[in-house]
């Protein structure tokens, strides 16, 4: 299986841009080299940069560009036959991630959303403005068309292919957007109460249910700022690291599993580096154990 990484250093749609910094950060921690180690075969690190300066809705055509940019390439490696993997920059990248995806796959798409957050907001119901707040209600088709109609005008995803999984941080009007549509959220409070493996096995079952295929996009703010605090928009009584990191690894045995994309690293606040080093964990847990799934079949197969 090779492996695409793609960085994507946009920071104009969140309050702390400096998560822009995040591709370049995990690269210089030696990312591609730990994970050719692993077995891993990993091509090139390119890393699209943003240059605009602009925020919160003054960035949204800088935002709207970049991310038909990114859609472009990820849809392109996909095409290929590669496995994409894009590493963020704020949460906003996700339209473009996603359209690429989507818009390559041949059949519905399915997206586990690991956030501490909903991003479900329009222009109109979001109080900040923030871009990084309104990723999956594009791909659901409301909002900025910029954001929504990357490659087609359809909705990138359908409600019910879509789980939202770590949600504790939120406001009404995308929390009313998600009801109406049905979108599955799995909220803190139910994922403690029931426990996170149950939570994401359902969630892993919906989305796959009826698609061709599905994602998982990692926002870091998901897990608790305890055990790993540098992120660009901390929330406290977070998932577990440990949890978390086992559980992309035993979706990634799914052959359908079919891009990843984490968001939302803070290098400016991991002066010691662990929470690169958590990230790179992550990702050669996951890669290792979706390259597995793939040998596996093609020796079911005999090719």
């Amino acid at each position: 299986m090779k492996i695409q990484m793609i960085g994507a250093a946009l920071g104009a749609g969140a309050q702390d841009q400096r998560c822009a910094q995040g591709p370049s950060a995990l690269h210089e921690s030696r990312l591609i080299e730990t994970l050719k180690t692993k077995g891993l075969e990993v091509g090139d690190f390119p890393i699209l940069n943003s240059f605009g300066q602009a925020s919160y809705l003054e960035a949204l055509p800088l935002i709207a560009a970049f991310n038909k940019g990114l859609a472009a390439k990820v849809g392109t490696h996909f095409l290929r036959g590669e496995f994409p993997v894009v590493i963020g920059g704020d949460h906003s990248i996700a339209a473009g991630t996603w359209s690429g995806i989507a818009n390559s796959l041949g059949g519905d798409l399915g997206l586990l959303w690991i956030d501490a957050h909903m991003d479900s907001h329009t222009v109109e119901s979001s109080e900040t403005g923030a871009v990084h707040g309104m990723p999956l209600a594009a791909l659901l088709g409301h909002g900025e068309v910029g954001l929504s109609q990357i490659g087609t005008a359809k909705a990138k995803l359908k409600p019910e292919n879509v789980c939202l999984l770590g949600v504790r941080s939120f406001e009404e009007g995308e929390a009313r957007l998600l009801k109406e549509l049905g979108v599955r959220v799995y909220g803190i409070d139910e994922i403690e109460s029931r426990g996170f493996q149950i939570c994401l096995r359902e969630a892993h079952a919906q989305i796959t249910r009826a698609t061709a295929g599905f994602g998982i996009t990692l926002d870091l703010d998901a897990l608790d700022p305890v055990h790993f605090p540098s992120v660009g928009s901390p929330v406290d009584f977070g998932l577990r690291y440990d949890a978390v990191k086992r559980g992309l690894e035993s979706l990634a045995f799914d052959p359908r599993f079919c891009a990843l994309e984490i968001v939302e690293y803070n290098p400016s606040l991991d002066e010691s580096g662990l929470s690169a080093t958590m990230v790179i964990e992550i990702l050669a847990s996951t890669l290792r154990a979706r390259q597995d799934a793939e040998l596996l079949a093609c020796t079911a197969t005999g090719t």
